[in-house]
């Protein structure tokens, strides 16, 4: 009898603790979307521990209301400000803001007003280092997070065992030579930048690579003025 109750005992603490750790589970189950300030909703995607969004940032706001600002026209010179803080869509054309985000420099995605969602940050060189050491090697990893197809990629787009990170050629906003959108970097190329600024250079940051025709991911350094896309990880 006394075995009897001993048994029903031990099922009691095991259906305690089965149901403590669902209730866990449930309590620690990362989210599936995150919104900005501008309501713009971001899916999101698990790759090793962290979690990132799947698509480039939209935000026009920063995270206390004020505008984030952008230049009229696109082509002004803004050369002599010493930290520009803007933003613009890729030959200001609506259906590239859609698909690829807004580009952004350096300055505005550091502002201490935050550009990305509550909760989450611009990743930092080092993360970046992270998410790549999981997906085995910067040679490989490109080619992993990539969007598949030539819906927006250009033809060839190197891809295979695709993580679903889905990263898209959103192109570059350049402000050191013709103060213009590079031309033929929209479908070719994806920049992202880091928070990292450079230790060699105070005018440069370090961004994120990849291109259609290589399986690789890079990081480089470029001047902070330029424009670049954004990706968001959370905290």
């Amino acid at each position: 009898m006394k075995i009897q109750y001993f048994i029903s005992f031990i099922k009691v603490i095991f259906l305690i603790v089965f149901i403590y750790e669902c209730k866990k589970d449930s309590q620690t189950t990362e989210p599936t979307t995150v919104t900005d300030i501008d309501g713009n909703i971001y899916n999101t995607i698990k790759l090793g521990k962290q979690l990132w969004m799947k698509e480039n940032l939209k935000v026009k706001h920063y995270n206390n209301g004020d505008s984030i600002l952008t230049t009229i026209p696109d082509t002004l010179d803004i050369a002599n400000e010493i930290k520009p803080k803007y933003q613009w869509f890729y030959n200001s054309d609506e259906n590239n803001l859609k698909n690829y985000g807004r580009l952004y420099t350096w300055y505005t995605v550091t502002d201490s007003r935050n550009l990305c969602p509550v909760g989450w940050h611009m990743p930092s060189i080092a993360e970046w280092d992270t998410l790549i050491e999981y997906l085995g090697s910067w040679t490989a990893a490109g080619a992993k997070l990539k969007e598949p197809g030539i819906i927006h990629w250009e033809d060839p787009n190197v891809t295979f065992n695709t993580t679903g990170f889905d990263a898209l050629p959103g192109g570059e906003h350049s402000r050191s030579g013709g103060n213009n959108f590079i031309s033929n970097q929209l479908h070719t190329e994806g920049a992202w930048w880091t928070s990292t600024a450079s230790k060699f250079d105070s005018l440069n940051a370090k961004y994120e690579l990849i291109n259609n025709s290589r399986s690789t991911i890079e990081d480089f350094e470029h001047e902070k003025n330029a424009g670049y896309s954004v990706r968001c990880v959370r905290n």
